[in-house]
C-alpha cells in the first residue's frame, strides 16, 4: 500500500507541482482494512485530480498519522483555495461519501488564508 500511495502521488509530480509525503509507512497501512485501503487510494486520487484541475498549487503535502483511535490523513496545498461560496461538486462529494461510509470525517480548514487544507480521519475500529 505504501508503494501504491507513493506511485499515485508521484504521478502528479511535474515541473510545477512538488508533492511531499510524510508518514506513508507500512505501520500506518497494517492497521487499515483492505477495503478502506482501496477507498483511501480513490480519495487521494480525487483530491489530487481536484488539485491539478483547479488549485494551481506548486506544493502539495500529504501526511499520514495513526493514533490509538484514528487513522489521520492531512492534505494541504498552496493553491488558490476554495471560493467563499464553495459548492461541493461530484469529485469532493464522492470523496466525502466514501469517507462517511467508513465512519470517517472530512474537515476543511477554513482558517487558512491561502491554499487548501483538509483533515480526514477514520476510526481504527473499522479495521
Amino acid at each position: 500500500q505504501k508503494l501504491q500511495v507513493t506511485n499515485l502521488v508521484n504521478s502528479f509530480r511535474s515541473d510545477f507541482v512538488k508533492p511531499i509525503i510524510i508518514g506513508n509507512e507500512e505501520e500506518f497501512w497494517t492497521k487499515v482494512s483492505a477495503k478502506l485501503k482501496a477507498e483511501i487510494l480513490i480519495i487521494l486520487q480525487e483530491l489530487l485530480v481536484n488539485m491539478k484541475k483547479h488549485s494551481q498549487a506548486k506544493k502539495v503535502i500529504l501526511k499520514f498519522e495513526t493514533t490509538p483511535n484514528q487513522h489521520l490523513i492531512f492534505y494541504s496545498d498552496d493553491g488558490i483555495g476554495l471560493e467563499k461560496e464553495f459548492q461541493k461538486k461530484n469529485g469532493l462529494q464522492n470523496t466525502e461519501t466514501r469517507i462517511f461510509s467508513h465512519g470517517g470525517t472530512l474537515k476543511f480548514d477554513e482558517s487558512t488564508e491561502k491554499g487548501l487544507k483538509i483533515n480526514i480521519s477514520f476510526p481504527t475500529k473499522y479495521k
